[in-house]
């Protein structure tokens, strides 16, 4: 099992502290501790992502892999992606795996259209990384995501319940 820490709405302090919370939990667990791109520049103020108690990888957002900054190094690498162009880009930088989203409906992107199973099952089909299906997931739907060529699913909402 992998945690990946994504905190969008909380101050940089607070954000600080909840990875080396949360990274100092998940070693206790056991499990494979990654973070989102989005917190390399936080922590480069703090001493550097070698702060953490544990660290396994970064999970890079579609931006970040479109930026061409640099990749961090001695992690293992994951990808955050939304289309094909996405997809192409993960592979290219050499990620262990990617999650595609949104597959359905999610409440924390109302604006967003998802790409339904078919149009997962097609872009999931041409990769050569594992693909996790994400938005709108339930526990439920982990059978149906491995039907259309998914490694399993992932999300936030559907595994705090």
């Amino acid at each position: 099992r992998i945690v990946i820490a994504r905190f969008p709405t909380q101050s940089a302090e607070v954000c600080y502290e909840l990875l080396h919370w949360l990274s100092a939990e998940v070693a206790k667990r056991s499990m494979s501790f990654w973070l989102s791109s989005r917190h390399l520049e936080l922590l480069n103020d703090r001493g550097g992502y070698q702060s953490l108690p544990q660290l396994d990888g970064c999970h890079l957002t579609s931006e970040f892999m479109q930026s061409g900054e640099t990749l961090p190094s001695g992690l293992a690498l994951s990808g955050s992606c939304h289309h094909w162009r996405d997809i192409q880009k993960a592979q290219a930088t050499g990620v262990e795996f990617i999650t595609l989203s949104p597959v359905k409906q999610t409440s924390s992107h109302l604006d967003v259209v998802p790409m339904g199973w078919k149009e997962f099952a097609a872009l999931t089909r041409q990769t050569s990384v594992p693909v996790y299906a994400m938005g709108g997931m339930s526990i439920g739907d982990a059978a149906q995501a491995r039907r259309y060529f998914a490694q399993g699913i992932a999300g936030i909402s559907c595994f705090l319940t």
